[in-house]
């Protein structure tokens, strides 16, 4: 059974024909249609966000979450608070009420994430600032377990 013959079309539906016909007649195979879809959840994450992207990624959070973590480097919870956030933002399972989260960092030592950190009146590190359809709803200061980062997404 060869396709790359020239000519071969007829050749081809001819076996498609009788393929057709033998799986038709095969008491095994069943023929019904099943739609099949995956709603992939797709979340992005923007790290040493400067203000314009900040407010770009909060502006256009129409149905979906955003976490906004403001860190320094030298902030060891922020350290520890980091690989949880990127774990739980990037999980497929993660519970927003079905909707992505997207993660935008800030990094306050930075010219713009001082200005932002203002902005947001940010005292303690790491705070975290969550938007839901471009309006924040919650914020945290500290670093939470993984479990109870996730109970704060399920509240939304």
């Amino acid at each position: 059974m060869t396709f790359f013959l020239r000519g071969s079309t007829t050749t081809f539906r001819t076996l498609k024909t009788s393929t057709t016909r033998s799986i038709r007649k095969s008491p095994t195979v069943s023929l019904s249609h099943r739609s099949f879809h995956s709603s992939l959840r797709i979340s992005a994450i923007y790290s040493n966000a400067n203000t314009e992207t900040v407010e770009k990624v909060i502006k256009e959070s129409q149905n979906r979450v955003v976490l906004v973590d403001f860190y320094a480097d030298w902030c060891q919870p922020c350290r520890l608070f980091s690989p949880i956030l990127e774990k739980v933002a990037s999980e497929p399972n993660t519970s927003a009420n079905g909707l992505p989260v997207d993660l935008v960092k800030v990094d306050t030592e930075s010219e713009q994430g001082q200005q932002l950190a203002i902005k947001h009146q940010i005292s303690s590190l790491p705070t975290v600032y969550v938007y839901k359809d471009g309006e924040a709803v919650t914020h945290f200061v500290g670093a939470l377990p993984e479990p109870h980062l996730k109970q704060v997404l399920d509240r939304l």
